[in-house]
């Protein structure tokens, strides 16, 4: 009886010690749950440096945007069904023309919304909607609708939007591990941003009295110019070479809540391109520095 009791014992410490975390290691997953609802308040500032065939040009961006995450249906295994709406979008900008804000241009974002499904962990398996989202957002102009239909094709919306979801790692972690992601950022006719981002784990941190998991990244990104030519499009690139000089970023995750707290990127790339126009070539070279903060919240900001 004794001798059966300590096999009992034996196998249930084998079956923790096979599926609990290694000591000293944490778990960091999302948590969602059916009809939960938060917001995403994205605030971006872009100072950008341009000579234009000799001529220097400066502009100057900051932009805040609100979309909504609505958790639509739980499956049963394990994936979720998210609603990611805009709900809110504000910018000002300065330049050779002045100051100007970017309100108007922004209209016929408002509302438009689309469904992300994740894996269990955490990959963008499905993007849909993306029609009612082209027709919403490229209204009239064929220019904008044949750029919103490069861009949103749905395998370049998932690269997007794992710098969004997937940045958690598959595994539990140790302070101090490391994790890697590619992504991406099409730009439709005009090319191609390759992302590839490098996480490390920095262990328990606290914002606003929140005890959150620290993340650190690092990122190279690659531009590769659009490889189909377009005959809708009145410009091309021909050539171009871009370097991102610094990008880092810092996000903080509540593993208690399993859900993104904030998170700051900020990125400086620099080089040039040439680009065609009715025949005739014009060179750019570009310094650019772009700060995005952006805070989770379970109420919409005011700013709507």
């Amino acid at each position: 009886m004794v001798r059966r009791s300590w096999v009992g014992v034996l196998v249930l410490l084998c079956t923790a010690a096979a599926t609990a975390p290694a000591l000293g290691q944490d778990k960091l997953e999302w948590k969602f749950k059916e009809g939960d609802r938060f917001f995403l308040e994205s605030v971006t500032d872009m100072k950008q440096a341009m000579k234009v065939m000799g001529q220097e040009i400066s502009m100057d961006m900051k932009m805040t945007a609100v979309n909504s995450v609505t958790v639509k249906k739980k499956n049963d295994d394990g994936s979720v069904v998210l609603e990611q709406k805009i709900e809110a979008m504000k910018g000002d900008m300065s330049g050779p023309m002045g100051d100007m804000s970017l309100e108007d241009q922004f209209k016929g974002l408002i509302g438009a919304a689309y469904t992300v499904t994740l894996a269990p962990n955490s990959d963008v398996t499905k993007v849909e909607g993306l029609k009612e989202l082209m027709e919403k957002v490229g209204g009239d102009n064929p220019i904008v609708a044949q750029m919103m239909n490069n861009m949103m094709k749905e395998d370049n919306l998932k690269r997007q939007l794992a710098a969004s979801f997937s940045f958690l790692p598959k595994k539990p972690v140790k302070v101090g591990d490391s994790w890697d992601l590619k992504t991406g950022v099409p730009l439709g006719p005009l090319g191609d941003f390759k992302v590839e981002q490098t996480f490390t784990y920095r262990g328990m941190d606290k914002v606003d009295g929140k005890d959150v998991a620290k993340i650190d990244s690092t990122a190279k990104l690659t531009y590769t110019p659009s490889k189909e030519k377009n005959p809708a499009m009145p410009i091309e690139v021909t050539k171009a070479d871009f370097k991102s000089t610094d990008m880092k970023g810092t996000y903080y995750f509540d593993p208690a809540a399993g859900r993104l707290v904030k998170n700051e990127v900020k990125m400086r790339f620099a080089g040039s391109m040439t680009m065609s126009a009715a025949g005739n070539e014009m060179q750019i070279e570009m310094d650019q520095n772009m700060t995005t903060t952006t805070t989770v919240k379970d109420k919409i900001p005011s700013s709507k």
